[in-house]
């Protein structure tokens, strides 16, 4: 059993999916990780930390009590291990600076040498050579550098020694004998996970070292899309598929996220397949209802083949929570697709960009071909156009739902915030006018400062809901509400005061609220906001993979995201993939 959840992990991260790989290791070990193989939990823990959930590596191996498994595993199970340790070491290095960069760099550094003097592991010596470059100390760097470089020639020319080549001799200013050794790798057939690990370590090199990071494009990494298109029941299919493959091929496409309807989506996800590209769908509503609205009104033809694609896919997401879908929800649908995109770029170290298959009209709402062109635009990633002018197609009549049906309410993508104070139960009736005083205006101030963008706020006790306008504005609302709690502990003498706080984003109605005569918003997103907060750690903020999503379009957020894993949300609502929130 074992063996075939290692190489199921396996198979996942070398596809670049971490966070699947992560849950995979998860699911196996349970709530019992100290009685879990050393393997399957140094795997879940490498696939924590190649998706940047450093945190949560660490407390796997520290739930786990590897540091006293190690002497029952074989040998190079254990150097995986220590490895593991010392890389999370390296990766709280290059997310700090200055002086803290470089005492971590140093003690990450000790940590390979260590396993390198043990066994003369190559890949331990090289990533020494990289932390003692990066902690200043460029002599020990390059003896560490020289020492690995006459290890590897006796060793037979695999992906890995190749790449621990070509760090080595940039280590030592050889950029010409790294990209030689970096063409030679690529001619092995590196799988993503390799290309992306070896990438990061590079480009790192290159810049505490000042060379031209060029040399890295030997070895390049797969690239990510966000398509979209106009429907149609017939156009010039071939043409188009020569286009579309054209463009996938020439950018080393590893993935494609959109959706599926008739017409340009299918195409695009058609060709995908064919080229043994992984392709990510996102539907707005239940398959039924979108075969319905966007798919039957091509042909019966259209139909069957998008039953084909979606068997074929590597990942559908269905948003279950309307039967029939309005505008907005076909904009959060293209949103979350897009963000799952740029995720995945920015997990794998590579680039993403726009397949649009579009007239160059300009959409009127916030779905539509020119919408996505245009929200896309807006996260600074290039767009490619493939014509697709409107007299080459047959159209399809396709009415939105509040056409279908007067009384639809339609909706707006939002941002949903809970906090709770933890504590505030247990405080004494002589400290609660301190308490709201004090902490709760506060909270308040924070919020003012975030001017219009929040629609709405509430609160009973010291529990406080906000909806805003975008994910990117709730994120920094959040870590703010945090960072104030942290200063009224001091001031206050509380050592306690803490909060939890909970995200969602989503759809929802804007409505009237009769009783309060207020304005409102509801919905079942709204209730999964609130399911979040009650399971969120305490000093901390949860948010779902879907307002990860929305804040990952937004460059300017300057948040950082962790992943947690699938996490079960309070009156057993469902466990949903779930973020930690850092500035």
């Amino acid at each position: 059993m074992t063996d075939v959840v290692a190489e199921e992990i396996r198979g996942l991260m070398s596809r670049g999916e971490f966070l699947a790989a992560a849950d995979a290791g998860d699911q196996t070990m349970g709530d019992d990780p100290v009685s879990s193989d050393v393997e399957i939990v140094w795997l879940t823990g490498l696939a924590l930390a190649r998706c940047g959930a450093v945190d949560r590596a660490e407390q796997l191996l520290a739930d786990a009590g590897v540091a006293d498994r190690l002497g029952g595993v074989e040998p190079g199970l254990r150097d995986d291990v220590l490895a593991l340790q010392a890389r999370l070491v390296k990766d709280r290095a290059l997310a700090s600076s200055g002086a803290t960069r470089r005492a971590l760099a140093r003690r990450a550094a000790d940590a390979y040498a260590a396993i390198a003097a043990g066994s003369d592991n190559t890949y331990a010596l090289v990533n020494a050579a990289t932390m003692h470059l990066l902690a200043g100390d460029v002599e020990a760097s390059h003896q560490a550098a020289e020492r690995a470089l006459s290890l590897l020639e006796d060793d037979e020319d695999d992906y890995w020694n190749l790449a621990s080549r070509a760090e080595a001799q940039l280590i030592l200013g050889r950029p010409d004998e790294a990209r030689h050794a970096l063409t030679e790798a690529h001619a092995t057939d590196p799988d993503w996970s390799m290309r992306s690990t070896t990438t990061r370590q590079l480009r790192l090199i290159c810049t505490q070292a000042g060379l031209d990071d060029a040399v890295l494009d030997a070895l390049p990494l797969p690239t990510v899309v966000h398509y979209s298109g106009h429907m149609f029941a017939d156009g010039p299919d071939a043409a188009l598929r020569r286009r579309i493959a054209d463009e996938l091929l020439a950018r080393n496409v590893g993935a494609v996220h959109g959706s599926l309807a008739c017409g340009s989506d299918t195409l695009v996800v058609e060709t995908a397949i064919e080229l043994g590209i992984e392709v990510h769908i996102v539907l707005p509503c239940p398959a039924p209802a979108f075969v319905d609205r966007s798919v039957r009104p091509g042909g019966q033809g259209w139909v069957d083949r998008f039953d084909a694609a979606i068997a074929a896919a590597s990942s559908v997401v269905i948003e279950p929570t309307v039967a029939v879908p309005d505008e907005s929800m076909f904009g959060y649908a293209d949103q979350l697709a897009m963000g799952f995109a740029l995720a995945r770029a920015d997990q794998l170290g590579s680039d993403a960009f726009q397949l649009a298959l579009w007239d160059g009209v300009a959409s009127d709402g916030e779905a539509g071909t020119g919408a996505a062109v245009a929200r896309w635009a807006r996260t600074g990633h290039e767009t490619i156009v493939i014509d697709l002018p409107r007299d080459d197609l047959t159209p399809v009549a396709t009415p939105t739902a509040t056409a279908d049906d007067p009384t639809a309410r339609p909706r707006r993508v939002m941002a949903m915030l809970f906090a709770d104070v933890k504590g505030f139960s247990a405080l004494g009736e002589d400290e609660l006018p301190e308490f709201f005083e004090h902490v709760m205006a506060r909270l308040a101030r924070v919020i003012d400062g975030f001017g219009e963008t929040v629609r709405y706020r509430n609160t009973w006790g010291d529990a406080v809901y906000l909806v805003l306008d975008t994910a990117s504005d709730a994120a920094r609302l959040a870590l703010a509400i945090q960072e104030e709690l942290v200063v009224a502990r001091e001031a206050l003498g509380w050592p306690t005061l803490t909060a939890r706080v909970g995200g969602h984003a989503g759809p929802v109605f804007d409505g009237h609220d009769h009783v309060t005569d207020e304005p409102t918003f509801y919905g079942t997103h709204v209730t999964r906001a609130a399911r979040i907060e009650p399971r969120t750690p305490a000093g901390e903020v949860y948010v779902t993979e879907n307002f990860a999503a929305l804040v990952a379009l937004d460059a300017t957020a300057a948040t950082r995201l962790e992943y947690v894993g699938h996490v079960p949300t309070a009156k057993d609502y469902g466990a949903f993939p779930m973020y930690v929130l850092r500035r």
